[in-house]
């Protein structure tokens, strides 16, 4: 190379102090310059002749070849334009097996931050072999310090999971765990916002799904920590008089659908196939089971009764709760005598909740069951339609249809099919091993 060192006094493209140059045979110039307006240097690569830029400014070692360090010292340094590296890049830290890899030790640094004020991506990340685009893990035993942390400031999601694909069982956000204490994803909402939001326009929002074979491992789990709090732990919500806010589906004989340990609140009408209780046996319960059969009918009754017996002229007054009128009408009454033969009449029907009985000897011992109509405004508003007819979507479908010679196999029309069932049947999905290492 052949090249001479000269002091330039004079530049054409910027006032000048003074320039110390490096000009080569026809191969451009290397100017170092000093410009006494903004106290800085500027290592300058013009062309040939002086008058623009250099195709390239290369820093290299002899004949071409790589320089084993290049060290730039400075508080700050700033690049304006595209940046290409050829290798590993180590920040914090000697370049590894990495493209890009950043570490701080201080608690109050962040390794690595990306913002966006135009509105596109801050951080994007594709892998087009069919691997993991981003990898992240937290080497803390017993830290809850989470590998991925999102928040948004807006109406935006912190962390946004999309899938594109249309014919094959693909997630938007997946979590897998190596542990039986371990969860895939912690979901925070601490302001009175939502920890999870899932949507799809024609499958399901959150789908959950587990292959473990005990009783503590749930597809979908919601919990409510606050021993003072008022929400719940799973919530459901539609506007849609075809939809659920919450269901449960069990294909398998004697599977449950749904199971509550506790207390159950239900402010509407239950719709069952059958309905019974079902405790430990009172004179086994270690080794069986006693059922009962609830009592049916097209009304919705209340059913009162108890024991009376009538004085020496053969009367008695049965006292009915304070309410019984309010809430009750179109009365019902029986009559049953114990102990001996006599005769028993309802004297006086009910009025101001109560109601007299007469025997023909006095002394009587009488059972009696009065039954009512309930009246109360819910009930007024929410009459059962005892037989009605099915909806041309409904037809030819049945709520159970194994008990029917049918070839349909579908549930009623108005319960939506099993989608998290049906997605996976189709394909074979290749779900990730809680034991793999999601970083390399």
């Amino acid at each position: 190379m052949d090249a001479r060192l000269k002091l330039i006094w004079s530049c054409p493209k910027r006032s000048l102090d003074y320039a110390l140059g490096l000009e080569g045979n026809g191969g451009g110039q290397l100017i170092l310059t000093n410009n006494t307006n903004d106290n800085k240097i500027y290592l300058e690569a013009f062309s040939a002749d002086g008058l623009g830029h250099a195709s390239e400014l290369l820093l290299t070692g002899r004949f071409n070849q790589l320089v084993p360090k290049i060290s730039l010292r400075a508080s700050n340094t700033n690049i304006s334009g595209n940046l290409s590296v050829d290798g590993n890049v180590g920040i914090g830290t000697a370049p590894t097996n990495a493209r890009l890899e950043v570490v701080t030790t201080s608690p109050s640094d962040n390794a690595l931050a990306a913002r966006s004020s135009g509105g596109g991506l801050a951080l994007g990340a594709s892998n087009s072999a069919g691997g993991i685009a981003i990898g992240a893990a937290t080497g803390i035993p017993g830290s809850m310090n989470p590998a991925i942390f999102g928040t948004n400031l807006g109406n935006g999601a912190g962390v946004l999971g999309l899938a594109t694909l249309t014919s094959l069982a693909s997630f938007g956000v997946f979590g897998v765990v190596g542990s039986s204490l371990a969860t895939a994803v912690i979901p925070v909402a601490n302001t009175g916002g939502i920890g999870v939001v899932g949507s799809s326009p024609t499958g399901g929002g959150v789908a959950g799904f587990t292959v473990g074979v005990t009783n503590h491992n749930h597809g979908v789990e919601g919990l409510q920590g606050s021993a003072n709090g008022e929400g719940a732990g799973v919530f459901g919500h539609t506007d849609s008089a075809r939809a659920v806010g919450v269901q449960g589906e069990n294909t398998a004989v004697n599977g449950l659908a749904g199971r509550f340990v506790g207390n159950v609140a239900i402010f509407g009408t239950v719709g069952a196939s059958g309905k019974q209780f079902r405790i430990d046996h009172p004179l086994d319960p270690a080794n069986k089971y006693l059922s009962h059969s609830s009592i049916e009918g097209p009304d919705m009754m209340n059913v009162y009764n108890g024991n009376i017996t009538t004085d020496i002229n053969g009367s008695a007054v049965v006292v009915l709760p304070d309410y019984f009128e309010a809430l009750n009408r179109d009365f019902k009454y029986q009559l049953t005598v114990i102990g001996e033969f006599a005769q028993a009449i309802v004297e006086r029907e009910i009025e101001g909740n109560r109601f007299a009985i007469t025997t023909d000897r006095p002394n009587i011992k009488v059972s009696w069951q009065v039954t009512g109509v309930r009246r109360d405004a819910y009930a007024e508003a929410h009459r059962i339609l005892v037989e009605e007819e099915k909806s041309d979507t409904e037809r030819g479908r049945y709520l159970h249809p194994e008990l029917y010679e049918t070839t349909s196999t579908e549930p009623d029309a108005r319960l939506p099919i099993g989608w998290i069932a049906s997605m996976l049947s189709g394909e074979s999905v290749d779900w990730p091993d809680a034991t793999d290492s999601l970083i390399g």
